[in-house]
């Protein structure tokens, strides 16, 4: 993370490269701050346990962030470089 802007300071292209396999990147590229929670695990390339549980690691590694969403018990997810009024 870039300190001052707080945005990821890594291309796809260094993904890839470091350990990210195919299947993991589509699982990525699920995640646009429109899908719910249970969308993303569900369509993933993983069962939905699995898909959860990866998306649980870009969590944590700020990779994507929650958003709070206008229904109330929906969850959705979006890429950490997406501003905040997006989506």
């Amino acid at each position: 993370m870039d300190p001052l802007s707080g945005k990821p300071i890594w291309k796809t292209e260094d993904l890839i490269e470091i350990a990210m396999e195919e299947p993991e990147l589509e699982l990525l590229r699920l995640v646009d701050g429109k899908r719910s929670l249970y969308d993303v695990c569900t369509r993933g390339p993983f069962s939905p346990a699995e898909n959860a549980r990866i998306i649980y690691a870009y969590h944590v590694l700020h990779l994507i962030r929650r958003r709070v969403a206008e229904r109330p018990g929906v969850v959705k997810l979006r890429l950490r470089s997406e501003p905040a009024g997006s989506g």
